[in-house]
């Protein structure tokens, strides 16, 4: 014969309310039930304990994570049964009853069963009460950050949108994702460009997730206090490098799909950001695809970065090249590159001017960009002029025949000398120098000759190609001013003035141009 306690409830409203948790919190009702279980078990011992006169330490060795509770529908009313073992004497009364006090329950239970034991609730103190509603919350609090936690923490380094709802001492607040959780913009996250208001959608990066508590089963009161900090600190950014590389892969599919490759990014926000990219895809010009048709990608990524400098340059394995194409020499003047030191602990360079007049466009505003393109290589580079060079500590220590290199170092460590081109040469010869891809977009334009080719660099034909790219429009007009030379007794030409100078890098280029084909600025209509 079996007896049960009365422990019995509504079981109709007991499940309508754990729905209604589990649709506001966007959970399932398993997991409302769960946690609603977790915190009657920490309730239920609070009482047996109490009720006996047990230490709190008797208490604290009961642990709570391996015990069996069950809730069961009987017509319409609920039963509460903890599993519990048959002892002689119970030690762990949570987990353990006394033989006597199991045959109330089932008159032929053996020692060693195991039998399902009704909890009366009813005669719960409000003490215990208050425990075990504060307990549930917890749970559920406990559940439903850590189920937020794991969400956005997949979404650390992704661009997201937020709307920012207000800002407190610097900090603006963030609503992500119709308000279902909030994040934090700090003050030193920010771009000094950025213009953040109330009510303004912005995109921003999720920089760092981050949880004070993640989820254990414990049930110190201690511990149940902290599961309420459980809900995850995100933390967003705008001046993260990482912030324009997921600008520029959302504006390039290129990029998107790792055919062209970011390499590196280095940016002081506000003021000026380095991009290195490279191709993996061959004859695949990569800064001409990051920059798009006309700079319009990267025009839309400096829109959302308030106008921001972007320099987009070709990476080369070539440390030489690399240095020069992340100081801009193209726009801002060339130069020769003296390597001082290059060990795995430290590299330095000299950057050597060739006209005394570049250095502060090649240093920059406040040294931003040889500081950036030494952040961007990772030598630490010295802009100096011919004199100042051969004036310092460091020319009397370099070899003697530092002469000689500066005869025999080029804009690339890759160029040869050149023997003397005549006019009537193939344009294939040009082959190892300017490659088989730009090659062959000159001959498709009718340029089978070394001659052609400098006639039409100097008339400025050359910007009439439209499969040529502005980087490969580079490299042939810097490999025509520095490499080739060619024997020349044609007359000059009678209008020998009709042309334009860009007001950039002041080289003559055609007055009806709407791009410099050498530095690659812009002309307003």
């Amino acid at each position: 014969m079996t007896r049960r306690s009365s422990t019995k409830s509504n079981a109709n409203e007991f499940y309508n309310e754990i729905e209604n948790i589990a649709k506001e919190k966007n959970i399932s009702t398993e997991i409302v039930l769960e946690c609603f279980k977790r915190a009657l078990i920490i309730a239920y011992r609070s009482y047996i304990y109490k009720s006996e006169g047990t230490t709190k330490e008797d208490k604290r060795k009961d642990k709570t994570n391996d015990v069996n509770l069950t809730i069961a529908r009987n017509k319409n009313q609920l039963e509460i049964l903890i599993e519990k073992k048959v002892v002689k004497k119970p030690e762990f009364l949570l987990k353990e009853i006394s033989l006597k006090d199991a045959k109330k329950i089932k008159e032929d239970v053996q020692l060693d069963d195991t039998i399902l034991v009704p909890v009366d609730y009813s005669n719960f103190p409000s003490t215990v009460v208050r425990s075990a509603i504060d307990s549930f919350t917890n749970e559920i609090q406990n559940y439903v950050g850590n189920k937020l936690y794991e969400e956005y923490k997949k979404l650390e380094g992704s661009i997201v949108i937020g709307k920012i709802h207000r800002i407190v001492k610097g900090t603006a607040y963030v609503y992500l994702d119709e308000s279902k959780i909030e994040a934090y913009l700090p003050p030193e996250e920010k771009s000094p460009l950025d213009d953040i208001k109330v009510n303004e959608s912005k995109k921003f990066l999720i920089k760092l997730v981050k949880s004070d508590s993640v989820a254990d089963d414990n049930d110190d009161k201690k511990q149940m206090k902290e599961k309420k900090k459980a809900v995850p600190t995100i933390i967003l950014s705008r001046n993260d490098p990482k912030f324009v590389q997921r600008l520029i892969e959302s504006e390039s599919e290129e990029v998107a799909r790792k055919e062209v490759e970011v390499v590196k990014i280095v940016r002081e926000p506000g003021y000026k950001t380095k991009v290195a990219v490279s191709s993996k895809i061959p004859g695949k010009d990569p800064v001409g695809t990051v920059l798009g048709k006309n700079s319009s990608r990267i025009s839309n990524v400096r829109l959302e970065l308030g106008g921001e400098v972007i320099e987009v340059v070709q990476y080369s394995p070539n440390e030489i090249e690399y240095i020069q194409n992340a100081l801009n020499v193209s726009k801002f003047g060339y130069g020769k590159i003296i390597k001082v030191k290059d060990t795995p602990e430290e590299k330095r360079c000299i950057f050597v001017l060739d006209k005394d007049s570049d250095k502060d466009k090649i240093v920059g505003k406040s040294g931003n960009n040889v500081r950036l393109a030494s952040r961007l290589t990772g030598w630490k580079i010295d802009v100096k002029t011919r004199n100042e060079f051969e004036n310092s500590e460091i020319y009397k220590l370099i070899s003697k025949d530092i002469d000689e290199l500066f005869a025999k170092q080029t804009v690339t460590e890759e160029k040869e000398e050149l023997e003397e081109i005549g006019e009537d040469a193939s344009i294939t010869v040009l082959q190892d120098q300017l490659g088989n891809e730009i090659i062959k977009k000159l001959q498709n334009a009718g340029i089978d000759l070394v001659s052609t080719l400098i006639d039409w660099h100097e008339s400025h034909r050359l910007q009439t190609i439209n499969s040529l790219s502005p980087s490969e429009l580079l490299t042939i007009n810097r490999f025509i001013e520095q490499n080739v030379e060619i024997e020349d007794d044609e007359e000059e030409e009678e209008f020998e003035n009709d042309y334009a100078e860009c007001p950039n890098c002041h080289k003559k280029i055609d007055p009806d141009a709407s791009e410099c084909p050498y530095c690659g600025i812009k002309f307003e209509e």
